[in-house]
């Protein structure tokens, strides 16, 4: 356990690391944080065995799987982590596959929630293919069933949609509206009467783009019975400015927002009036995609070599706060949880500023959500084992495998930027670069899109090892070469370092085992060693792959776990019946907890014993 008593606060913001053993607790951690005994936050994350993959295996529909196909049409990729195919390896993946009625999908948007009979009311039916892309020219019968029945055929436009002008009578209640395609039935949806037939017309438009630093103009467009209108601008939580105006003879209103930095990145135009006992209103969100508290970070090339060395320019608001990290796109296949998203700001943001249940119910929905601003962009250096002398191996191996680095919190005190120079692992992979920034005025801004490099050399080894394997058992230990886009016979040699490795079956030295493939353009040649290790504890790893112009090296560590022990264990349990029926019997074996998986047998032996009386 780690504990800090009094964590520093830079900005609002504590930054720490405490480190995990090689040899952990597996399990879930919990962070905590707390003020004055009251927790303020806190967060899990699990602590497990695994080993990142080299290949990403997507698995997805050819075709739009249909009930009518009675079957599948399936595509399988098996790629690195640069995009090129690989071959001769086993991946075992799951994926969900869901079978579809239609070739499509519809939905019906509304003007709004319910209809005014009498006032003419506009829908829009919306045809979709099913990863959500318009779906143009579909022929479609649309049914309009109210007081009276309307059926007509449509073919959406490009953009999917078919318009709809409907006219509802004084004595509707609801409207329904129906869609269907070649004959199936897509679309059923009732539209309800308001709840007040005379709700006066008032409706806000914007006619001007949002940005900082400029007014909003907004149109509100009133019914004839609309005699005055009072509006409110309202951003976190606060009441940034309002205003009265009458209306006289006239059905458009104009209004001018001027812009204040409170506004940036949310807020809310609250517009209302009053006809009779009634309060009628309407809102809109102004949406700012800029940030005031913008980041850019700078890196010239998005191709390096592994543990090479980058030069980062990070730039922003003098006086910034700012935290840097990178981590390998691979994890990503472990969640999506490894850093702070702009979505996270948000949900953070109404937290802090959204508006409690028991206010107005006209008011619940205007919280404010996190806003976020940040470029952020980062790179490393520094050639691992770079000194040449005399002294130095002639082999370098790639030992730096570490699955993020860049954990750097900078001050831009003196200036609006700066340049970092930083060492990039020796991993051959894609890596996401991410951060945020705070400023005492400006705000808080982090990156929405991660910025992606690569790590990559022309020849290169990509292991497959396991995070741990067991004493005196055979593993195979897999390795996949690449050589760019030449056909080429390479030598690859796994050393067996202080004689911690038995080889299995073929020919070996004392050195280690060398074998040869034949690599192809852009493709994988794999490779495989059977091998027992002898000794308990972390055993390093060798492996040499070299031709006539190229060479490469890895050097890692393997867990030898003590060999499995035979655990057997019986019970013995009598069954007595007095009639003939079937009946069933709860049985609970007693099984290690710490078992291997799939090791568990268990075998069933009955036998008939007649009790007679005496």
């Amino acid at each position: 356990m780690r504990q800090w008593d009094n964590a520093p606060l830079e900005i609002g913001v504590f930054a720490g690391s405490f480190l995990i053993p090689p040899a952990p607790v597996l399990g879930i951690y919990k962070i905590v944080v707390e003020s004055d005994g009251n927790e303020l936050v806190s967060k899990t994350f699990e602590v497990q065995e695994y080993v990142l993959s080299g290949i990403n295996v997507d698995v997805f529909p050819t075709r739009v799987p249909l009930e009518e196909h009675q079957g599948v049409d399936l595509t399988v990729s098996a790629k690195d982590v640069y995009g090129e195919p690989v071959r001769d390896r086993t991946i075992i993946r799951s994926v969900p596959i869901t079978i579809f009625k239609s070739m499509y999908r519809v939905k019906l948007i509304k003007e709004s929630p319910e209809f005014r009979p009498g006032y003419p009311f506009k829908a829009t039916v919306k045809i979709e293919h099913h990863d959500g892309s318009p779906a143009s020219s579909v022929k479609c019968l649309v049914k309009v069933i109210s007081s009276e029945e309307h059926e007509f055929k449509r073919d959406s436009n490009d953009n999917g949609d078919i318009p709809l002008q409907l006219t509802p009578a004084v004595n509707d209640d609801v409207i329904t509206v129906k869609v269907s395609v070649e004959d199936q039935d897509l679309l059923e949806e009732e539209i309800q009467k308001a709840a007040f037939n005379n709700t006066p017309i008032l409706e806000i438009a914007q006619q001007s783009s949002t940005r900082i630093n400029k007014p909003i103009k907004l149109k509100v467009i009133c019914g004839d019975d609309v005699k005055f209108l009072i509006y409110y601008v309202i951003a976190k939580g606060t009441v940034i400015d309002q205003g009265y105006m009458r209306i006289t003879q006239r059905n458009n209103v104009n209004i001018d927002i001027q812009y204040s930095a409170s506004m940036v990145p949310k807020a809310t135009v609250f517009v209302m009036t009053i006809a009779g006992d009634m309060m009628v209103y309407d809102t809109m969100d102004i949406i700012y995609d800029e940030q005031l508290n913008n980041i850019l970070l700078e890196i010239e090339d998005i191709q390096v070599q592994p543990g090479g060395q980058v030069e980062l320019n990070v730039r922003g608001q003098q006086g910034s706060y700012v935290a840097l990290a990178a981590y390998d796109k691979r994890l990503q296949e472990y969640g999506s949880t490894h850093d702070i998203s702009w979505k996270d700001m948000e949900i953070l943001y109404d937290q802090f500023n959204g508006i409690e249940k028991n206010e107005f119910d006209i008011l619940k929905n205007y919280g404010l959500f996190a806003r976020v601003s940040t470029n952020i962009k980062i790179n490393s250096a520094a050639r691992h084992g770079g000194r040449d002398d005399s002294f130095k191996n002639p082999t370098e191996y790639r030992q730096y495998f570490a699955e993020s680095f860049l954990w750097k919190n900078l001050s831009l005190q003196h200036s609006d930027q700066i340049t970092l120079v930083e060492r990039i692992p020796d991993t051959m992979t894609s890596w996401y670069i991410t951060g945020f920034a705070v400023h005492p005025e400006y705000g808080f801004g982090i990156v929405k899109q991660p910025i992606e490099f690569t790590t990559k050399k022309s020849f290169y080894i990509v292991d497959h090892l396991p995070h741990s394997i067991k004493r005196g058992e055979e593993v195979e230990l897999q390795f996949t070469i690449f050589n760019g886009n030449k056909d080429a016979e390479v030598n690859v040699q796994l050393l067996n370092v202080f004689d911690q490795l038995d080889f299995v079956g073929e020919l070996s030295s004392e050195s280690g085992q060398i074998k040869s493939v034949v690599t192809q353009p852009n493709v994988g040649a794999s490779v495989s060693f059977h091998v027992k290790a002898k000794k308990l504890g972390e055993i390093v790893v060798r492996v040499v792959a070299s031709n006539m112009h190229d060479r490469d090296a890895i050097e890692k560590v393997v867990r030898v776990m003590p060999e499995s022990l035979m655990n057997r264990g019986s019970e013995s349990r009598l069954f007595q019946s007095t009639s003939y029926m079937n009946q069933s019997f709860k049985m609970s074996p007693k099984i290690h907890r710490h078992a291997d998986a799939d090791s568990t047998k268990i075998t069933f032996k009955l036998e008939r014993k007649m009790l007679l009386p005496y």
